[in-house]
């Protein structure tokens, strides 16, 4: 029990310390991101329109929406998912959504705050289909079955774990910050290859029950 308990207390501290981290990334990242944000509403004098063009293409693919506690989250993570498909098309790639509106409000209804870490985590996941795969199809699904929430992200490319010869794929840095960002969610974090043995699917699983036992016991340990 005392073993339990110690592990239990250490997680909570990590997960503080975690939330501080966010928060004070998040604020940082408004400050930041407002000034560029004003900066593409109108296009500076003297910047030929290809290049603005472009500046505002590539905005998008490393720029999340700016999003604070008072929104829907789930319906804003929605929003923006949806707006890769663009990209994707231009590409040249097919872009394919399924997603459980019910399962994004339960993963918020769980671990609060901290969904808005998805925002990132799907974007580091879409923009390497895009730009490093060499792909010509993802996915992006989001489904809930038998007490467990799952977020894939799926393509046909040629795929980290063919790339680096191992099914624990450690290289590069936006698979370390997929690690990372899975963790903060509260996820377990599966690398694995896409359909027919090519491409890549992330995979991130929520288990319901296990996210409940945790609530209930840091409850108990304050009381």
């Amino acid at each position: 029990y005392e073993k339990n308990r110690s592990h239990l207390l250490v997680a909570e501290k990590n997960i503080r310390i975690s939330d501080e981290i966010q928060d004070y990334l998040h604020h940082r990242y408004l400050e930041s991101s407002r000034g560029i944000h004003r900066l593409l509403d109108q296009k500076p004098e003297g910047l030929p329109d290809e290049l603005f063009v472009d500046i505002k293409s590539v905005s998008r693919s490393i720029l999340p929406p700016l999003v604070d506690r008072s929104q829907n989250l789930p319906a804003k993570l929605k929003e923006y998912i949806e707006g890769f498909q663009t990209r994707a098309e231009e590409n040249g790639m097919e872009f394919e959504m399924d997603w459980s509106d019910n399962a994004a409000k339960n993963v918020k209804a769980r671990i609060g705050d901290r969904f808005r870490n998805l925002f990132w985590l799907v974007t580091e996941a879409i923009d390497n289909a895009i730009k490093h795969s060499d792909a010509r199809w993802v996915q992006i699904r989001l489904i809930e079955k038998e007490n467990t929430i799952s977020l894939t992200v799926t393509d046909n490319g040629e795929g980290l774990i063919r790339k680096a010869g191992s099914i624990q794929p450690e290289n590069g840095k936006g698979l370390h910050a997929i690690r990372t960002i899975a963790q903060s969610l509260l996820a377990n974090l599966e690398i694995a290859k896409g359909p027919r043995g090519y491409g890549t699917a992330i995979v991130l699983n929520w288990d319901l029950a296990q996210l409940e036992r945790n609530a209930a016991e840091a409850i108990q340990q304050e009381a």
